[in-house]
């Protein structure tokens, strides 16, 4: 399983080609998600769409399948792996990820709609749910059911419909998916099925989310949750960044923040100026820290300093930014004029 992480070069919007009907002549139309800053936008020209409003709901929907669709799956199987095709919509059980539990059915007692499985299933936390696999290949499910009376036996609280098969002699052992409503397995879109020989085929998928369906209406939808394993922050977000004299040092400062959850390694970068949004300022690293603070034995410019500090984990995260003057009002001149002579307004030091 593949992970697609995001970066600043990421793309974060989609400018869309198309051939205009009304004029006959190529027009490009700027699809962007909302909170997109729209700084890497990526071109791409979609041959037949002749309309602006065609063009627009297609590059919201490929803004929203890269913005969304960022878990790659691949493994091989059987000769079921023959039945899906591009763009087929699968369910998915590994027990790395925490994609559910599998077993299989060994037996089945339709009068108590007791299924017995090859493997124990763990009932902790949550309403319980299994799928099971048709002969065909295609999903059956999920059925709600309870603890039977061991670890190995499930009741369903309603009659599936099929039926289980349990013997494994004339026909395969139906595989059975377990796990809480929201865990059982993932829902992932087929890429491409690669045979590798007569009986074996490589399915490589993406993992599905709703929110690229309803991209162009403006509606995302809430975040899926498809694994019980704790949940690895890709992207750290740095927050609540301050600073703070030290006594007795007049050209020093603590520069702090919040940790932030999985941050291996938080980057500190200063610059000169007092606009954190200019787009043209050049910042300069002064450090790589694991701690959430650091010493500033000096500012780079004084009190026209800029700071920003971000997380690094998987991926690096969002700069958070202020100047110097904003984290401590009363600061430090640079020269040798008395505080209270320097100006009109006094500036005290405290």
């Amino acid at each position: 399983m593949d992970m697609i992480q995001t970066s600043e070069a990421t793309a974060d919007a989609v400018r869309v080609v198309y051939f205009d009907s009304r004029v006959w002549a190529e027009h490009t139309v700027k699809a962007a998600l909302p909170g997109s800053a729209v700084a890497k936008p990526k071109k791409i020209k979609l041959f037949g769409v002749t309309d602006r409003d065609h063009a627009m709901r297609e590059g919201l929907y490929l803004a929203a399948c890269n913005k969304y669709r960022r878990t790659v799956v691949k493994f091989t199987t059987e000769m079921e792996g023959f039945i899906p095709v591009y763009g087929d919509l699968i369910s998915v059980q590994h027990d790395m990820p925490g994609w559910g539990a599998a077993a299989e059915a060994v037996a089945w007692n339709p009068a108590t709609r007791a299924l017995r499985l090859s493997e124990p299933m763990d009932f902790s936390g949550g309403t319980h749910v299994i799928g099971m696999r048709r002969a065909d290949g295609s999903l059956s499910g999920p059925w709600e059911v309870a603890a039977g009376a061991d670890d190995y036996e499930v009741i369903l609280a309603t009659a599936p419909d099929i039926t289980p098969e349990t013997s494994g002699q004339d026909r395969e052992r139906t595989h059975v998916t377990f796990g809480t409503s929201s865990t059982w397995r993932t829902l992932a879109k087929v890429l491409s099925c690669r045979p590798r020989s007569l009986y074996e085929v490589e399915i490589e998928a993406v993992a599905e989310d709703p929110s690229v369906h309803t991209a162009e209406t403006g509606v995302v939808a809430p975040p899926i949750v498809t694994s019980d394993l704790p949940r690895r922050v890709v992207q750290p977000v740095v927050s609540g960044l301050f600073a703070k004299r030290i006594p007795g040092d007049a050209i020093g400062c603590v520069i702090g923040w919040r940790p932030a959850p999985g941050a291996e390694v938080y980057h500190v970068e200063m610059a000169e100026g007092d606009d954190v949004d200019d787009p043209d300022v050049e910042w300069t690293r002064v450090a790589d820290v694991s701690n959430a603070n650091y010493h500033a034995p000096s500012l780079l410019h004084a009190l026209r300093s800029m700071i920003r500090v971000r997380g690094q984990g998987l991926a690096a995260g969002p700069w958070i930014t202020a100047t110097i003057g904003s984290l401590i009002p009363d600061f430090y001149l640079t020269d040798d004029t008395a505080f209270w002579l320097a100006d009109e307004t006094p500036f005290w030091s405290n």
